[in-house]
């Protein structure tokens, strides 16, 4: 198994992913990085992630021998093949409870957040030197009614209704994603794709889209693509091409009608 084929303690540090980063040189494909208490959590885009005891901030290393002889044209598509797998992996033993893809990478119930997954590619002069995978997820820790997450965020003992096996749960997700990135390192990509677009609570929704560049955008998630970029429909009949690197944050729109910006 290339998931947990070893292990870093710590008992407390300021920042997983930069921990993962230094190590990088000596870690090995598949390494992973846990420490009892983490200072500073990293979202997406840079966002801080809020740190509550019972959750799980899992972070590990990953040099897939593809990516060196990778064709720089196919880079990116191969690197989002790998999201989709890796997500996949994360999803598995906790679908259970009701949680689905929200594309591009988080996971949600009844439109709360329960996993935010990131994954950082790593260069050196012009060198793909590995990947950092990252995701937080809200197992046995509790968002009061009076938190300022409460209505965006949730967590899976909160849906259960009962205190869950931690420890568990971790084993069952290392062996959920070696499955996963064994599939997409075997180049099963169109399997995936499909067992990808499958699990999209999204799509088909009247969504607001948020880019990088500060353009808002609405309109009905059509259509997820192979290469993970999707299609929003909009209102002038006409379809936009979101790419997947590109998206800041997405919503569900909630208003019957749909404005275009």
């Amino acid at each position: 198994m290339i998931f947990g084929s070893k292990l870093y303690r710590a008992a407390v540090v300021r920042n997983t992913l930069q921990w993962a980063r230094e190590s990088l040189a000596q870690a090995s494909d598949g390494a992973v990085f846990l420490a009892d208490k983490v200072e500073e959590a990293q979202g997406r885009q840079g966002r801080t992630w809020h740190i509550a005891p019972g959750q799980l901030l899992f972070t590990a290393v990953l040099k897939p021998a593809m990516l060196a002889t990778c064709e720089p044209d196919n880079m990116g598509i191969r690197l989002n093949q790998l999201s989709m797998a890796l997500s996949l992996g994360i999803l598995e033993p906790i679908k259970r409870y009701g949680v689905g893809i929200k594309w591009p990478n988080d996971f949600v119930v009844d439109d709360k957040k329960v996993c935010g997954m990131l994954m950082q590619a790593v260069w050196e002069n012009n060198k793909l030197q590995g990947l950092i995978l990252g995701f937080g997820l809200n197992i046995n820790n509790n968002f009061a009614s009076d938190h300022e997450l409460y209505s965006s965020a949730t967590s899976l003992k909160s849906i259960a209704g009962t205190e869950l096996n931690m420890r568990e749960l971790y084993k069952q997700l290392l062996t959920t994603l070696d499955r996963h990135y064994e599939m997409w390192r075997n180049e099963q990509f169109i399997d995936i794709y499909r067992s990808w677009k499958k699990e999209q609570v999204l799509l088909h929704k009247q969504v607001t889209i948020h880019e990088k560049d500060g353009t808002l955008v609405s309109g009905v998630l059509s259509q997820v693509l192979p290469n993970g970029d999707a299609m929003l429909a909009m209102t002038n009949k006409q379809l936009k091409l979101v790419q997947f690197c590109n998206v800041e944050a997405i919503a569900k729109n909630k208003a019957h009608s749909v404005a275009n910006s």
